[in-house]
C-alpha cells in the first residue's frame, strides 16, 4: 500500500491509493512517481495500454486516481517503437497541481504518426510536434484528439481505453456491387468530394452527367483528360491565380525575415 508523503494531499496528510497486484508492477511505478511529487508537482510515465483497462486491484487504483484529478492526460503511442517490445505503448501525464479542479482527462491518439525506421517504428519530428502542440494548448481533433468529460469515463465504469473515447479508424471503403455490374458511378462517391465541389461548383457539371438509372452517373471526359479538363477550366484557372498571388504577397513579405535568421539566433532558441 502507497502512502501519499504530501500533507496537502488530504487532513491526515496521506492517501491510500490501493495496493498494486503483485504479478503487474506498473502501477507499483506510476504510484511510486506519483507519491513522489510535491502538491504541485507533474510527471509522466510511460506505459503498456493494460493499464487502462485491466480490472482487479489495478481497476480500484485508476479509479482512485480519475477522481482525486491526478491524470491530467493520457497520449497513446505507436506500436514498435521500444526496443525490445513491439507492444503500443502510452504516455500518462500526472498533475497534482490541478487536480482539486479537473474536469476531465484529456486524451491523444498518436498511434498512427510515425515513419518505419529498419526493423522499428519512429516518431518524426512533426508527429512530436503535433502531440506537444495539440497536448499543451488543449486542441480538439476529430479521430486525434479531445477533452473527455470525468462523467463520460464514469459512464465506462473508469476504463480508459483510448478506442472508447476516440474513434481513430478509417472510413470503410463501401463498394457499390450493382456500379461493378452495370456500370456508372455512385451520386455518393462523388458526393464524398464535397469539400471540392463547394470550391469548384461547376467543375462536376463539366465531369459527369446524369446516367440512365437514379442515384448513378456517367463521366463525360476519358478518364485520360480529367486532369487537363479540370486545369482548364475557368474556376480552377481563377483559383489558381488567387492561391499563386496570394503567395507571393506572403513570400515577399517574409522572405527577407527568414533569410535574415543568423545561425547565432538559432543556437540562442535552441538555448532558451
Amino acid at each position: 500500500m502507497l502512502k501519499s508523503r504530501d500533507p496537502a494531499n488530504d487532513r491526515y496528510g496521506r492517501f491510500d491509493y490501493g495496493t498494486p497486484p503483485a504479478k503487474n508492477g506498473d502501477y507499483a511505478f506510476l504510484l511510486h512517481i506519483l507519491t513522489s511529487l510535491k502538491s504541485t508537482g507533474k510527471g509522466a510515465v510511460i506505459h503498456p495500454h493494460g493499464v487502462l483497462f485491466r480490472g482487479g486491484a489495478e481497476a480500484a487504483i485508476r479509479k482512485n486516481l480519475v477522481r482525486r484529478g491526478f491524470i491530467k492526460g493520457i497520449i497513446g503511442l505507436p506500436a514498435n517503437l521500444f526496443y525490445g517490445t513491439g507492444i503500443p505503448a502510452c504516455i500518462l501525464v500526472l498533475d497534482k497541481g490541478g487536480a482539486a479542479g479537473r474536469k476531465g482527462i484529456f486524451m491523444v491518439d498518436a498511434s498512427k504518426g510515425f515513419i518505419k525506421d529498419g526493423n522499428k517504428n519512429r516518431l518524426r519530428a512533426q508527429d512530436i510536434h503535433k502531440i506537444v502542440d495539440a497536448f499543451t494548448r488543449q486542441l480538439e481533433t476529430a479521430k486525434y484528439s479531445r477533452m473527455v468529460p470525468l462523467a463520460e469515463i464514469e459512464g465506462n465504469d473508469f476504463n480508459l481505453n483510448l478506442p472508447r473515447y476516440i474513434d481513430s479508424t478509417e472510413p470503410e471503403d463501401v463498394q457499390d456491387i450493382a456500379a461493378h455490374l452495370k456500370g456508372g458511378i455512385p451520386n455518393a462517391d462523388i458526393d464524398g468530394l464535397s469539400a471540392y465541389w463547394q470550391v469548384f461548383p461547376n467543375v462536376r457539371q463539366e465531369l459527369f452527367a446524369d446516367a440512365d438509372r437514379p442515384g448513378y452517373s456517367q463521366p463525360k471526359v476519358d478518364a485520360s483528360q480529367v486532369k487537363a479538363a479540370i486545369f482548364a477550366h475557368p474556376e480552377f484557372t481563377a483559383f489558381n491565380q488567387t492561391v499563386t498571388t496570394l503567395f507571393g504577397g506572403w513570400k515577399a513579405t517574409n522572405t527577407p525575415l527568414l533569410t535574415g535568421i543568423k545561425q547565432d539566433v538559432c543556437r540562442q532558441y535552441q538555448q532558451g
